[in-house]
C-alpha cells in the first residue's frame, strides 16, 4: 500500500495504490489447486481531491481504478431437450474488465440558522457513464446458440441532491 495525501490549502486529498494478491488453494488427490479469490483485485488505485472555493462553495471528485475481479468463465453450453448442460474454464482464470469511476460533487453551505449548520450537496455517481460489469448472462437464442452479455449496474452517471443538518 501507498498514500500520498495533502491536508493543507484549498486544494487537499489523497492518492492511494494497493497491490495485493488473495490466492485460494484446494486439494484435489494428492494434489494442490490454486487459483485467485473472488476478492482479488491485484491493482487499486483512489485520488480524492477537494477544492474548497470560498466559505460557502466546496468541490470534491473521486476516480477508481481497479483490477477487474476473478470469475469462472463458461467454456460452452448446450441445450438437451430442455435441459441446459454447461461446461466451465478453470475456476476463476478469467477476469471482468478493470473497474473505473468518476464521482463528482458540489457542496454549498447554507447560513447558520441558530446552532445549525446546514448544506446542499449535489453529486453524480459516475459521472463518466463508465459500463463496469459485475457478472455476465447467458442467454439462449435461436438455433441453440448461447450467447453471453455484459450485466452492469450502473452503466450510466446517477444525479442526486442530499440537504445535511448538523446541530
Amino acid at each position: 500500500d501507498l498514500m500520498l495525501q495533502k491536508n493543507t490549502g484549498k486544494l487537499t486529498g489523497w492518492v492511494a495504490y494497493a497491490w495485493a494478491k488473495a490466492p485460494r488453494s484446494l486439494a484435489k488427490g494428492d494434489e494442490w489447486i490454486t487459483y485467485p479469490s473472488v476478492h482479488n483485485r491485484e491493482h487499486d488505485l483512489n485520488v480524492v481531491a477537494n477544492y474548497r472555493l470560498s466559505g460557502k462553495w466546496n468541490f470534491s471528485a473521486t476516480y477508481i481504478y481497479a483490477t477487474g475481479t476473478p470469475y469462472t468463465e463458461v467454456k460452452s453450453a448446450y441445450i438437451l431437450g430442455e435441459n441446459g448442460i454447461v461446461m466451465y474454464e478453470k475456476h476463476n482464470g478469467s477476469r471482468y474488465p478493470a473497474l473505473t469511476r468518476l464521482d463528482v460533487a458540489a457542496t454549498y453551505q447554507l447560513p447558520r440558522y441558530r446552532a445549525i449548520e446546514h448544506s446542499v450537496k449535489f453529486s453524480i455517481y459516475n459521472a463518466t457513464f463508465a459500463e463496469n460489469p459485475i457478472a455476465y448472462a447467458y442467454n439462449h437464442a435461436k438455433g441453440n446458440i448461447v450467447y453471453k452479455r455484459p450485466v452492469c449496474l450502473f452503466s450510466t452517471a446517477v444525479p442526486s441532491v442530499s440537504y445535511f443538518m448538523h446541530f
